[in-house]
């Protein structure tokens, strides 16, 4: 008896254990399956997020490059506008010499004639004196002489 209850234990045993592997066996057949959905959907998902990054990427590039030529065409107006100011300013330093040149022009002219106007002073009042003393001699030669100047 002892012999058949450990053999029916052995038999019942060996029967759980081909219900646990054949148990293990679809568990893992699903989970292999579960797993495989999963992957499938993670590579689908990569997929889609490669084409947006794709596609963001080349927004991105033609946005950059569209930039770029904008930036290129507002160099070269910058250059151009650079190039129109040294040139006005070179415009105005010539003006401005020529201005000097004349400037200096005037004040030696006004230099002469104020020189002429300080000579013309000093001689006038050189004369002045001279008269001074030929008025003071002819009132004392009138009045030696007796002979009345009218308007001395």
């Amino acid at each position: 008896m002892n012999q058949d209850w450990y053999t029916w234990n052995m038999a019942k045993d060996s029967a759980n254990m081909d219900q646990l592997i054949t148990l293990l066996q679809d568990f893992r057949s699903e989970f292999r399956g579960g797993l495989q959905q999963q992957n499938d959907k993670f590579d689908d998902l990569s997929l889609k997020i490669d084409k947006q990054n794709e596609s963001l990427s080349n927004r991105i590039d033609t946005q950059v490059e569209n930039l770029s030529k904008r930036m290129d065409a507002q160099d070269s107006k910058i250059d151009k506008l650079l190039d129109l100011i040294y040139a006005f300013k070179a415009d105005i330093e010539a003006g401005v010499k020529h201005q000097n040149k004349h400037i200096d022009s005037i004040h030696v002219t006004v230099d002469a004639i104020y020189k002429n106007l300080d000579d013309s002073d000093l001689e006038h009042a050189a004369l002045k004196a001279q008269f001074n003393r030929l008025l003071s001699w002819s009132r004392k030669a009138s009045r030696k002489l007796e002979i009345p100047l009218e308007n001395l």
